[in-house]
């Protein structure tokens, strides 16, 4: 549903894709993944096993800038949490 939300308020500001220029796209799970990609926005990241992977995925990958991920408010707060322990 986050990016269902989400996709809404680019819309509700009419802006679209070209609005994410500069942005990485991270999901939790295939899912997410799978939402994104309905609406034609892949994914650079994806953690297949919850928040603590994708948050591995963002380490590992070495990335800088900006990087989005959809959750939901009421998320897990596994990736974040995950974050922080290695900032």
């Amino acid at each position: 549903h986050a990016v269902d939300v989400f996709v809404a308020v680019l819309r509700a500001l009419a802006r679209d894709a070209r609005a994410l220029a500069g942005l990485r796209l991270a999901a939790v799970g295939g899912e997410t993944a799978a939402a994104l990609r309905a609406r034609l926005l892949e994914p650079d990241l994806i953690g297949d096993g919850g928040g603590a992977l994708l948050a591995q995925a963002i380490v590992d990958a070495h990335g800088s800038g900006p990087l989005l991920y959809p959750q939901g408010a009421e998320g897990r707060p596994e990736l974040t949490a995950a974050l922080l322990q290695v900032a």
